[in-house]
């Protein structure tokens, strides 16, 4: 059975997922394992003065589906290739982590491990951004379809600064796991696009356990999406922490925090923070549930932090129903407000998400 492409002793969230050897009953090459999720979504959202920019006030739709394969073409090269239908687009297709991982270090080696990749990967910035989608205790990362594009996530992914990118890096894990750092360059255009200008964009990460379950991390990261290689490149910088993973017993914690230049001629500051908290309680004790997890989110994104007025707000109270360890059903309650004088808006969103 192929290993998971994982360093298992630090969560998945507090580094780079690299590939860790193959077990000895593996024998023959490749070696391929098939994973894949469904996640269907709906909300109602009192939100008509906006209904132009975000939509209708209700709708049921695809939020993710993906059918993933990976594993070893030999014990020192793994790879990725994860294809997804998604967001109830006709006929859209879009190719998301699809790369190459080359081991540079012993295989039996836990101490330090040393993996070099090419290919489609997220950007290694901003925590909750390299959080699994399998199990977000937030539902969403920004504000969601319903709601206006303008919270911390929002803002950096519109500027080009978080999500997938073709490229390459080096990643180093050290410490059993306890510590991690990657470097990367890749074209700064966004996934599978080639570059559109001769700059390149470039950025890295490191993260260490510091305590028990506490996990900090830090990133930076420098681009430039137009096409004339005269623009200034911008730059983001980001600090982070979490307690625990998602999905594990008792209490997660996360914040993100950011600060960058928007990729626009006149390059206005970009501000975000994000603080997300769930308790998981396995076995509670109701028949046909695995676990129950209630959470909250809280958020803000200042688009540019020189002019007054102009944050938007957004608090998000949610209840997830686990009726095994990989199908839950989230509930959410949100309420996004703005500086100024737009109206808020309320909204209920949920949720059904099966992985395997």
């Amino acid at each position: 059975m192929l290993a998971a492409l994982a360093v298992t002793a630090v969560p998945a969230h507090a580094q780079p997922s690299v590939a860790a050897p193959p077990p000895d009953s593996v024998t023959h090459f490749p070696d391929v394992r098939v994973t894949g999720r469904v996640h269907v979504q709906g909300y109602y959202a009192d939100n008509d003065p906006y209904a132009a920019a975000v939509g209708p006030q209700s709708t049921v739709f695809l939020r993710r589906v993906r059918i993933e394969a990976r594993g070893f073409i030999t014990p020192r090269i793994a790879f990725v290739v994860q294809p997804s239908y998604e967001q109830g687009r006709s006929g859209s297709v879009r190719l998301l982590d699809t790369y190459l991982d080359f081991r540079l270090t012993p295989l039996k080696s836990t101490e330090n491990v040393v993996v070099w990749r090419v290919g489609n990967e997220k950007r290694p910035i901003g925590r909750y951004e390299l959080t699994s989608s399998n199990n977000l205790p937030s539902l969403e990362r920004g504000a969601g379809r319903g709601l206006v594009a303008a919270q911390s996530n929002d803002l950096f992914l519109g500027n080009n600064y978080l999500a997938w990118d073709i490229g390459t890096s080096l990643i180093w894990i050290g410490g059993s796991g306890r510590y991690s750092l990657q470097t990367g360059m890749y074209n700064g255009s966004g996934e599978t696009s080639r570059d559109n200008n001769d700059s390149k964009a470039m950025g890295g990460r490191g993260t260490a356990t510091v305590w028990r379950k506490l996990n900090v991390g830090a990133s930076y990261y420098v681009n430039n999406v137009v096409a004339t290689d005269t623009t200034p490149r911008r730059d983001v910088a980001e600090v982070d922490f979490a307690w625990g993973r998602p999905g594990e017993p008792g209490l997660y914690l996360l914040g993100d925090f950011m600060q960058g230049q928007a990729q626009t001629t006149a390059g206005e500051r970009l501000r975000g923070a994000t603080l997300v908290a769930a308790y998981h309680v396995r076995n509670p004790g109701l028949r046909g549930l695995y676990a129950l997890e209630p959470a909250v989110m809280l958020d803000v994104g200042d688009p540019d932090t020189s002019q007054p007025d102009n944050e938007a707000y957004l608090v998000r109270v949610l209840a997830a129903a686990y009726f095994a360890r990989n199908a839950h059903l989230r509930v959410a309650y949100e309420h996004q407000t703005f500086a100024d004088i737009r109206p808020s808006i309320g909204a209920v969103r949920a949720q059904v998400t099966v992985s395997w």
